[in-house]
């Protein structure tokens, strides 16, 4: 029982019908959005902050970007073989992506910024994780044993454990390269960072582990330690919201960006200390950091752009957004370009890319099996 707040009609991108309401529940002091599918009367409800607005609820399911931007901004035409595209909180919040999955409006979107020489190679949503390999239709003969994979390291225990945190990974062989692209949002925030850090420690190992059995079942463990999704592929690309922070005082960290001082707040990040000690990610390299912390920005306002958060709880700026490539030989990867987008403003991030250039073997050309499409939404209700 509850108040009811707001009710209406959702249309996914695949066509697929939702009837959603809002309904706030004063004496547990919590706010519920219920989805009921037309088609298979399916429901889901899900339980969220009751100081969310009605737009905010309403815009996390709606939420998307303009082709128009993206190719601006990230995708210019024709100019990769590959693209693949990350992302957490896709088209919606993690909550309302427990009531509506489908990435078709975001996949749209893509499409359109590619244009027509591109087709999917594969794709996979882990509730608000989603990621998608493009291929140019030149290269599409290189290709080939696509598969994907996702893991949960989310709400839950165990075995049991909600997808708003985890990671998905895309398999395939590349001119007779195999390679791994992974997308993944870890665990979030920075108070009590001497906890927080070892806890997206072990999720990168969860994730790392998990997604080698899923897409390479009966690989030999690696004999020099490395994780077993290293020691699995010749080539896995891991990016995302990995959420590592940079453990300075607000103002300190604030005076550094003013300097433009990057190294100095690479210095206290959390991401880069997992990569000196060998508590997560050995083996991975990253590109050098020239831009800025990439999170928390103020929703853009009376022409203020780029600010970082002026709320009360006043979050570090920090590089939470990453690319790291591992390779079994050093001649196999290499990042050629990395940087951040800052004209793309649709969040409190600022997106991240990577520019790898992979050697291939031209005479394993083949026809490739492509257009790969899974769903994987780890849920309880």
């Amino acid at each position: 029982m509850g108040t009811l707040l707001e009710q209406f009609v959702f249309t996914a991108g695949d066509g697929s019908e939702m009837v959603v309401t809002v309904v706030e529940d004063a004496e547990a002091g919590q706010r519920f959005v219920h989805g009921k599918e037309l088609a298979s009367g399916r429901e889901h409800r899900v339980a969220l902050d009751p100081s969310l607005s009605l737009a905010a609820v309403s815009a996390s399911l709606f939420a998307t970007a303009a082709p128009a931007a993206l190719r601006a901004a990230l995708l210019p035409l024709d100019r990769y073989h590959l693209v693949h595209v990350g992302t957490q909180e896709c088209e919606r919040s993690i909550a309302a992506s427990l009531l509506v999955q489908s990435k078709a409006a975001w996949t749209a979107t893509l499409v359109a910024a590619l244009g027509p020489n591109y087709e999917v190679v594969a794709s996979h949503t882990l509730q608000a994780t989603h990621a998608i390999l493009f291929c140019h239709r030149s290269a599409r003969p290189l290709l080939g044993d696509v598969r994907s994979g996702a893991v949960a390291t989310g709400l839950g225990a165990g075995d049991t454990r909600l997808g708003n945190k985890g990671g998905v990974g895309l398999a395939l062989d590349v001119g007779g390269a195999r390679v791994c692209f992974v997308a993944s949002h870890l665990t979030a925030h920075q108070k009590k960072s001497a906890e927080r850090n070892p806890v997206r420690n072990r999720e990168f190992h969860k994730i790392s582990a998990e997604l080698a059995k899923l897409l390479a079942p009966g690989a030999p463990p690696p004999d020099d330690g490395a994780d077993p999704l290293r020691g699995a592929f010749d080539v896995v690309a891991w990016s995302g919201d990995l959420n590592y922070r940079v453990d300075l005082p607000r103002d300190a960290a604030d005076d550094l960006i003013a300097a433009r001082d990057f190294a100095g707040l690479l210095a206290a990040d959390q991401l880069a200390g997992a990569l000196a000690s060998g508590a997560a990610w050995a083996g991975y390299a990253e590109a050098p950091v020239a831009f800025p912390p990439t999170y928390k920005f103020d929703a853009a306002a009376d022409g203020a752009l780029d600010v970082y958060d002026t709320s009360p709880k006043r979050r570090v700026p920090s590089y939470t957004d990453r690319v790291l490539v591992a390779s079994r030989d050093a001649a196999a990867a290499r990042i050629v370009d990395y940087g951040s987008v800052a004209d793309l403003r649709s969040s409190d991030h600022r997106p991240v890319a990577a520019t790898l250039s992979l050697a291939v073997d031209a005479a394993t050309a083949k026809e490739a099996t492509l257009g790969q499409h899974q769903s994987q939404v780890c849920a309880v209700m």
